[in-house]
């Protein structure tokens, strides 16, 4: 790390002492006065900002110039460049302030980019989003990202922008409702937009006022009202607020307001995740109004990765919640929106599973073990699982519990068992009388751990049993070597019968494609070059055209990011825009459109050195433009798959092997141990998320390219080996008993255990389709005869010449190479039309 950035770490661990502090999707940008209440906040982002820092060590300066570029977490930078921004770090400013309004040469508008102007204390870089928002128009996208780090800004900031938003009567657009509705934590509907203007009035008013926070400033209104003000005290003091709605909940005005003020109060404060919160709440728990209970009760969430899922309930809590258990019956979903909707389930077993979920396991109630959902009992399976010998009882309860999840859960706790007792025998002896195939797996592997004559008893008492039981008994004697020297020389039954055990040398041979010699694709250049350049320069110009998009809504051109897949035949894409400029562009194309099928194959989707010169071979160097349109590649996908012709087909496989003919191995993604044997790299973003760049993946994948339904049986033979290297590009490997690594998955501050996994890239296998009709075709696992060279020929010269003819082989191998054995059709490789039945039909036989 560069010590820059360490000094610029300390200044933001000061910094946002302050700043809002909750974190996840459904955090809020409340403020507390207590610094300790940031402590949570600021621990986790530190993590994620240690990790940009090692795969990054640069400075502050240098991450808000390519801010747009990384794959930064749950906004970690927004934090440490608004602290830049307030301690004065003019570079910092300078690249943001470009970046914001596009004028940065590297980088672009950002939400964490905004989010960090707006959250500094500089009350002039606030006023220059406010003038981007008022400028932003009809751009959706942008107007979208600037209320979307508006929640996150400074309470002044928010108030600002809250007056662009009334005074331009922002709310018209469904993108601004969408995101008040994310910052109340509630779904607005476009009907009751009508009512916002003067909510987000009331809500600028309120944190504009700089009076000093106290409990008399909260006055009950209507409930929207009264939810509003709340916000925005806790936007200041979370403390605050919350001392102010237990004086709506408990003083006389809130009586007398009715219970739409009650329901105001504990929606605010069950979004604070305060202790002082919580314990505000927890008379509510017993609130006759049951919307106010659910809104209560969803302080204390139930899901594992919920924001306070280490909330405790203390004993009063858990008879109220148990009375619950006993009347609330089956579930149902509550209303409890205040500005818009906001729908809870509740019910006997979701109170139940908030037992379970903020109350040790094993202090827990049989009344709620035995009513919880399926949900609720997998947590409490979790908590038992981390001591299993202590809580083994419990656990063999779950060994039969209708949830095959729950039961798969207790199963790996057991196994860790070295024995069990005779009273946890017969309770495994009883489960056999279960059909369920995990059940059986577990109780037999666990009635091994038994001394031998313990065993036999038990293989006695199965034998005895229900037909289930007996054929248990049989195993259970055999896995064990009960049954004489037969059964002990017998297999293990984990092990692959022979006939199953494929080795390398009966699979499709994986072979790096030759690519020819020469400059065939040359000719090719200069229309891919013209294609490229006018497209860009035509989506640019109608950028603010208003298009009816496929699912229904209206959108800007500018604002499209993709197209749906076009099969081939299919209308042109975007007819009422791209139609002129087809018309004009298309007869410059080679037979219809050859080049765009040849763009769509070579255009890089990596920034990889070897990618952009490999794909320059084969459509010429095409140069970058930052500012294009995002829609030029999907066109360019879409135009290629509804123009196709099968005369294209040899082209673009001799371009295909081209560019995976410089595949290096280098760009590889893999197992650990073949990570580093190969020299490539991963980059850990956050716990549990790895970016790879794998090369295989810097082209479009040949299988989306090409229709399989239009290929021949020689060109479908081509593209499976073409495939069979992209999917073990070192050569096929003994997955069987071929070396083994052990793979640590990374986490922030670590590795994991650790799991033995063959020593080769991760596989990237062929698709259902393009195996059956390799099958089918027969040309599945062609390979020339030792010591002949491969076959020259100039790229292209199949599209109007002789194909060139390999020999068919039995389709047999090819399903063997994918384990679907030696079925009925894959003997059927040589016949003539066999590669035009339906692939599906293939696969199911």
């Amino acid at each position: 790390m560069r010590p820059e950035l360490g000094e610029a770490l300390a200044r933001w661990w000061s910094w946002a002492r302050s700043a809002p502090y909750q974190v996840g999707w459904e955090r809020r940008g409340f403020r507390s006065s207590c610094p300790s209440d940031t402590l949570l906040a600021r621990s986790e982002t530190l993590r994620q900002l240690l990790v940009l820092a090692g795969n990054w060590p640069c400075d502050a300066a240098w991450f808000a110039t390519w801010l747009s570029h990384l794959p930064v977490p749950g906004g970690a930078l927004a934090g440490l460049l608004a602290s830049e921004v307030t301690a004065g770090n003019d570079a910092v400013t300078e690249a943001l302030l470009a970046s914001a309004f596009g004028r940065h040469p590297v980088s672009g508008t950002t939400r964490d980019g905004l989010a960090a102007l707006l959250g500094s204390d500089r009350p002039d870089l606030w006023e220059q989003v406010v003038v981007l928002l008022r400028a932003a128009g009809r751009q959706e996208g942008l107007r979208s990202v600037i209320l979307e780090a508006v929640d996150l800004a400074h309470p002044s900031a928010f108030a600002a922008l809250l007056d662009v938003v009334v005074s331009e009567d922002l709310v018209r657009f469904a993108g601004t409702v969408r995101a008040v509705g994310v910052w109340f934590g509630e779904e607005l509907a476009a009907r009751r937009t009508g009512q916002l203007p003067g909510l987000l009035a009331e809500l600028a008013r309120a944190l504009v006022d700089p009076a000093p926070l106290a409990r008399e400033r909260v006055q009950p209104g209507a409930p929207e009202e009264t939810f509003v003000r709340l916000f925005a005290l806790a936007q200041r003091d979370a403390h605050a607020a919350v001392a102010a709605a237990a004086d709506l909940l408990a003083g006389p005005s809130g009586g007398d307001a009715g219970p739409g003020v009650r329901r105001a109060a504990v929606r605010l404060l069950a979004e604070l995740g305060l202790p002082q919160a919580r314990a505000a709440l927890r008379p509510c728990l017993a609130d006759p109004d049951l919307a106010v209970y659910a809104t209560a009760v969803s302080a204390w969430p139930t899901g594992p990765y919920a924001r306070d899922r280490h909330a405790q309930l203390d004993d009063d809590d858990v008879e109220v919640l148990l009375e619950r258990v006993r009347t609330l019956g089956a579930p149902t979903k509550v209303e409890t929106g205040v500005v818009g909707s906001r729908l809870l389930q509740v019910g006997s077993a979701h109170a139940a599973d908030v037992v379970l979920a903020h109350r040790p396991v094993a202090a827990a109630p049989p009344e709620a073990l035995a009513a919880a959902s399926a949900d609720g009992r997998s947590g409490a399976v979790q908590g038992l699982a981390e001591d299993p010998v202590a809580h083994r009882a419990a656990l063999f309860g779950y060994v039969t519990d209708p949830s095959s999840w729950v039961r798969s859960q207790a199963h790996r706790a057991l196994e860790a068992l070295p024995e069990i007792t005779p009273a946890e025998a017969a309770l495994l002896q009883d489960a056999l009388r279960r059909k369920a195939g995990d059940v059986r797996r577990t109780a037999l592997t666990l009635l091994q751990r038994q001394s031998p004559e313990a065993v036999a008893a038990s293989v006695a008492a199965l034998a005895a049993g229900t037909p289930e039981q007996s054929a248990a008994a049989g195993e259970l004697e055999q896995r064990a070597g009960l049954g004489g020297a037969e059964a002990a020389g017998a297999p293990p039954p984990t092990q692959l019968p022979q006939h199953l055990r494929h080795r390398p040398e009966k699979r499709t041979p994986a072979e790096r494609p030759v690519a020819p010699p020469g400059d065939g694709f040359a000719r090719f250049h200069a229309t891919c070059l013209r294609v490229v350049t006018s497209l860009r320069a035509w989506l640019s110009e109608h950028r603010d055209v208003e298009l009816r998009t496929w699912y229904g809504e209206v959108a800007l051109l500018a604002d499209l990011r993709w197209l749906p897949d076009a099969a081939p035949g299919a209308p042109l894409p975007l007819e009422e825009v791209l139609g002129p400029w087809w018309e004009r562009t298309a007869p410059e194309f080679t037979d219809g459109g050859l080049e765009l099928a040849l763009l769509r194959a070579a255009l890089p989707r990596q920034d990889a050195p070897w990618a952009a010169s490999v794909s320059a071979r084969v459509v010429g160097p095409v140069p970058e433009d930052p500012h294009a349109s995002a829609l030029v590649l999907p066109v360019i996908d879409s135009l290629a798959g509804s123009r196709w012709r099968s005369s294209w087909a040899d082209v673009v496989l001799d371009a295909f092997e081209v560019l995976f003919a410089e595949l290096p191995l280098s760009t590889l993604a893999g197992p650990t141990a073949t990570a580093e044997r190969l020299g490539s790299r991963r980059v850990l973003v956050e716990p549990g998320y790895e970016v790879w760049c794998d090369g295989r993946e810097a082209f479009a994948p040949p299988e989306s390219v090409l229709p399989l339904e239009t290929l021949t049986p020689g060109q479908v033979a081509r593209l499976w080996r073409l495939a069979r290297f992209l999917d073990e590009p070192e050569g096929a490997l003994d997955v069987l008993d071929g070396p083994r690594v052990r793979h640590h998955e990374l986490y922030e501050l670590g590795s994991g255990e650790g799991r033995l996994v063959p020593d080769q890239p991760w596989r990237h296998r062929p698709g259902e389709e393009l195996l059956c009709r390799a099958v089918e075709a027969g040309g599945g696992h062609a390979r020339r005869p030792p010591g002949r060279p491969a076959p020259r020929r100039r790229p292209g010269a199949a599209t109007g010449g002789p194909r060139r003819h390999h020999r068919r082989p039995r389709g047999a191998d090819v399903a063997a190479a994918a384990g679907l054995g030696t079925h009925r059709c894959c003997h059927r490789g040589g016949r003539r039309g066999a590669g035009r039945r339906d692939w599906r039909g293939a696969l199911a036989r």
